[in-house]
């Protein structure tokens, strides 16, 4: 597997919350002749959701169930430009993968040899000295 503009997270977290932002990844100050990127990693229900935004293209997966029962997790989503694939798994065995919408007519996002800088929102609660929800460890 090649490993050019390859997107990989990998995280631990625990949360009471059903809906919550775990990770948001975008380009920063995107050339307009670049189609618009973006991946969010979050629960929805308490499930795994990861949604890619590519151009006019969404692709989503969701994978795991009640994740939001206050005990860690460990979260791994691959983004393989080469393939076209997006993989998620949730504690090493719940597995999941899906051909990315739109990826195939822009190989490598068509970024070519482009140095690009993007941005990561890795999410949680501080708010006010109360207990952070969901807790982190980014490995």
């Amino acid at each position: 597997m090649s490993s050019r503009n390859r997107r990989s997270v990998s995280l631990e977290f625990r949360t009471r919350l059903a809906h919550a932002i775990l990770v948001y990844h975008g380009i920063l100050d995107r050339p307009s002749q670049l189609k618009k990127y973006e991946l969010y990693i979050m629960l929805d229900q308490g499930q795994l959701t990861v949604k890619h935004l590519f151009g006019d293209h969404s692709t989503t997966v969701v994978v795991g169930k009640g994740l939001n029962r206050d005990k860690f997790h460990r979260v791994k989503v691959v983004i393989e430009p080469s393939t076209n694939m997006l993989y998620a798994t949730v504690d090493d065995h719940h597995n999941t993968s899906a051909l990315i919408d739109g990826l195939a007519e822009s190989p490598f996002y068509g970024a070519g040899n482009d140095e690009l800088n993007s941005t990561i929102f890795i999410g949680g609660n501080w708010n006010k000295g109360y207990l952070r929800d969901p807790e982190w460890k980014v490995i």
